[in-house]
């Protein structure tokens, strides 16, 4: 089938700090370039964010940033070789480049590599800190890896919060892995009237690469196909970029809690 999925990769459209890498960041010529690509790429325009980087090399080359930004398009693409060679390309130019990192778990994901996507995963987890996105990888893995009793026992685990529908999210991949789909709509439709949708998207778009969610359904909640994920959702938990506004109370509204 040739249909290009839904692909969750970690890309930035702005520089914040040392979140993304240890390196300083480029000029703010490249910048602009680099953010032009980036929002290309969010359209699925991906020979235009290609021509971009081009363009951005010609700036200043060899920035991590913009090896990311290609491995993400390749992914896209499914030409899974040379996505993991562009983010490891990034991760040598910048070793502290979490977004990368994050990637090349993601790669080994798509390719249903569940054993080596978790280790990379976990060594995301490692140098990142406790991340939601990073341990409902991890989860996946476990769950769609020959792991599935300690997937369940971890999805019971996660805390109900108010902050992250991780739980929610969990919950519903172990429906959808029992063949419970109803109940696992019911999970993803409580957390879409909770939770901002960046959040939401970035746990679904998984469902949609693993076949349990289709794109009407997506539609219906209110959710849109995630061409990069937040640079929020790969801080430590608890850690943001800015003033964020506290979600409605999920109180009551987690089927069978």
């Amino acid at each position: 089938m040739n249909r290009i999925c839904a692909v969750v990769c970690a890309v930035s459209l702005m520089w914040v700090g040392n979140v993304f890498g240890e390196m300083k960041p480029p000029s703010e010529a490249y910048q602009r370039k680099y953010q032009e690509a980036a929002q290309a790429f969010a359209n699925n325009q991906f020979e235009e964010a290609t021509r971009i980087l081009d363009e951005a090399d010609q700036v200043e080359p060899n920035v991590s940033h913009g090896f990311n930004l290609r491995g993400a398009i390749f992914t896209k693409k499914r030409e899974f070789d040379q996505a993991e060679a562009m983010f490891r390309k990034a991760m040598e130019v910048d070793p502290g480049m979490n977004l990368a990192l994050f990637n090349l778990g993601e790669v080994a994901f798509l390719q249903k590599n569940y054993a080596e996507a978790k280790k990379r995963f976990q060594r995301f987890l490692e140098k990142n800190g406790t991340n939601d996105l990073g341990e409902f990888k991890v989860f996946l893995c476990d769950l769609q890896g020959g792991n599935a009793e300690a997937a369940k026992k971890a999805a019971r685990a996660f805390p109900l919060s108010p902050s992250t529908p991780l739980r929610y999210y969990a919950l519903a991949a172990v429906a959808f892995h029992e063949g419970r789909e109803d109940d696992a709509v019911e999970y993803i439709r409580s957390a879409a009237a909770i939770y901002p949708p960046g959040q939401n998207n970035a746990f679904a778009d998984s469902f949609l690469e693993l076949g349990w969610l289709k794109r009407a359904e997506q539609e219906t909640f209110g959710l849109q196909e995630n061409a990069i994920v937040p640079d929020t959702m790969l801080r430590p938990s608890g850690a943001t970029s800015g003033d964020v506004v506290p979600p409605p109370s999920f109180e009551g509204l987690l089927p069978g809690n």
